[in-house]
């Protein structure tokens, strides 16, 4: 890899730097708790060398009794391609998408690439298996059982894109609606099709009040600002982060209305992905500052967004977690070898200097690498399934990246509903008050 590339002032940020911040409480995001549910979490616990990923891992030691082994546990992911598991094939059948075609897919799904953005399984697949549930399917494929729940996600999704918005409400309505749960179990005791419709839509409330809701979002929406306003001040990038938290919680009260429970995946370390270092010139010890800054920013609001929810009861009986995949990926980036890994900040599969873009290109030759569970990304923005295998284990059994609760206990967590959200102002935030 080339050594001459050259610094940008301003925009640059080593990596070491901004980790060394958020040890720093600079980056404040994890200081924002002081919940009870964390004193039981050793956060001064050393690293520790973890072994090369193989792809056999077993989830034999962990604890899954406590949902019914998957019987009344139900599943929601929503974001971008981070978590998406096929829709865009659905939604632009006659495009030719990378990720349903090979090297897409291939630790996992050789034969049959899914459009998932990695070599094989992401962390919402891990978190089914744990559950005993198959994989959470696309909720745009046809036919696809969804008697635990579906898969929103896909690939480009944004939050201040108002065709996203205006998809996710009516892929919401769907799940209210009577034709959704028609291939889950057979209903029994209902004598009539008014009944079994009255039946349908009862149950259809109740599993999605139980369900849990994993959600990631906001990542394309600072790729395309840093792409668009490179010269924006501090106060114009918070405003522009504002409008991001606004839009999702705006999304996410919709959701609120019909469920309680809530594992948000923060911003990753957007400046230091193979993809940005390699398309602003980076050295090897460099990320893009202007990206970290906007993730900083949003993974901050995101917090100080929940924490003033909850201090207002606004959402009574709203549970939530954060896991901060900001850290966890940073982390791996910085050290990859501490994790099992031997290359943190070139890709997998791709082209140029970093492995940054083309991959599963029709037009351009590419390289690939033998071993994908060597590397930290698979393409130049999304991790390898060894990675995500790492990650979901963190979201479940919860870990200094995870704030507040564990994706298991929200699982376990029972929920009444009873009240539906206060109206909201939404708008800029009072920080004076947090």
């Amino acid at each position: 890899m080339g050594k001459s590339r050259t610094r940008r002032g301003k925009r640059l940020q080593s990596l070491e730097e901004f980790l060394d911040n958020i040890q720093a409480s600079k980056f404040s995001f994890k200081n924002q708790f002081s919940l009870k549910e964390r004193s039981n979490k050793n956060n001064n616990r050393s690293k520790r060398s973890m072994p090369p990923y193989t792809g056999t891992k077993s989830y034999a030691h962990l604890d899954v009794k406590c949902c019914n082994g998957g019987a009344e546990s139900y599943f929601f992911i929503l974001g971008d391609s981070l978590f998406d598991a096929g829709n865009n094939q659905y939604s632009s059948p006659y495009s030719y998408i990378p990720g349903y075609h090979l090297p897409y897919g291939k630790t996992y799904f050789p034969l049959h690439p899914t459009g998932r953005y990695s070599d094989g399984r992401l962390a919402p697949d891990f978190i089914a298996s744990k559950l005993n549930l198959p994989f959470m399917p696309p909720i745009l494929k046809p036919g696809a059982n969804f008697t635990h729940g579906a898969n929103f996600a896909s690939a480009g999704a944004a939050a201040t894109l108002n065709v996203t918005n205006a998809l996710m409400t009516w892929l919401w309505s769907l799940c209210l609606s009577d034709d959704f749960w028609e291939t889950g179990p057979t209903v029994q005791g209902v004598s009539s099709k008014l009944d079994e419709r009255t039946w349908h839509r009862s149950e259809a409330k109740r599993r999605l009040g139980s369900a849990v809701y994993l959600i990631s979002i906001g990542g394309n929406d600072y790729f395309r600002q840093s792409s668009s306003n490179s010269d924006d001040t501090i106060p114009e990038q918070q405003e522009y982060v504002d409008k991001v938290i606004e839009t999702i919680f705006q999304d996410v009260q919709e959701i609120y209305n019909g469920g309680r429970k809530f594992m948000f995946q923060n911003v990753g370390p957007l400046g230091c992905v193979p993809m940005s270092k390699q398309m602003s010139d980076m050295s090897d010890e460099a990320c893009v500052g202007l990206q970290i800054t906007l993730a900083i920013l949003h993974n901050n609001a995101l917090v100080k967004k929940l924490r003033k929810l909850t201090s207002k009861n606004s959402w009574p009986g709203f549970v939530f977690s954060v896991f901060d995949y900001f850290t966890a990926v940073g982390d791996r980036i910085k050290d990859p070898t501490t994790y099992g890994f031997k290359f943190g900040d070139v890709a997998c599969c791709g082209v140029g200097s970093y492995r940054g873009l083309e991959c599963g290109s029709l037009t351009q030759s590419y390289e690939l690498c033998f071993n994908p569970s060597e590397y930290v990304y698979f393409d130049g923005a999304h991790n390898t399934e060894a990675v995500y295998s790492q990650l979901a284990d963190i979201m479940w059994s919860g870990g200094p990246e995870v704030l507040h609760l564990p994706l298991s206990y929200l699982f376990e967590h029972e929920v009444k509903i009873k009240a539906q959200a206060k109206p909201t102002v939404w708008g800029p935030y009072d920080y004076s008050e947090l």
